[in-house]
């Protein structure tokens, strides 16, 4: 799909049509986020693996491979960081997945139950432990982020507590936050 994207953003039908969306922000960068938040949201460690990603260069896109790498939040919650040498890093959350005898499964089903609000346990104990501080370090300046469902929520609320941190948040499907 992020190749097909690269394709349609190249194209002359495209260029006139996102120029209509341009005083809403980056509209091809929200269909990326989409896309990433949704294909990451419910896959298993991909650490070492990579991904082509559309960048704009000048006027045009081109595919970029950037490398994947998993840093949990809480006990096992999987967190992807996607980076590239001189390109803004992404972070994606995976959202909710219920599969037998997982740890990575129960900590999104604790989360989605957490009596405080869902994905406060998370990432109280994601800062407790410093998984925070070496996601963003990692990460980078001005990283966007992305998810999908509990990933989504996630993000939102990485976005409202550490707004320094991060370029731009896209939740997907995801619950409402009580601050922003």
């Amino acid at each position: 799909h992020l190749e097909s994207l690269c394709t349609l953003f190249n194209s002359d039908y495209h260029a006139a049509t996102a120029n209509n969306f341009s005083a809403h922000g980056n509209w091809n960068e929200s269909l990326i986020a989409e896309t990433l938040a949704k294909a990451l949201a419910y896959t298993e460690d991909l650490s070492g693996n990579t991904l082509r990603i559309p960048v704009k260069n000048g006027q045009q896109y081109e595919l970029k491979e950037f490398t994947i790498t998993n840093f949990p939040l809480g006990e096992q919650l999987p967190c992807y960081v996607l980076t590239a040498e001189g390109e803004k890093s992404w972070i994606v959350p995976r959202g909710t997945e219920i599969s037998k005898g997982r740890t990575a499964s129960m900590e999104s089903i604790l989360a989605d139950c957490d009596p405080k609000g869902i994905a406060n346990r998370i990432l109280d104990d994601a800062k407790k432990t410093r998984q925070l501080e070496e996601l963003f370090y990692h990460a980078g300046e001005n990283a966007n982020i992305a998810g999908h469902s509990l990933g989504g929520l996630l993000a939102n609320e990485l976005a409202a507590r550490y707004p320094d941190k991060l370029a731009h948040s896209y939740g997907f499907s995801a619950p409402g936050i009580s601050r922003v």
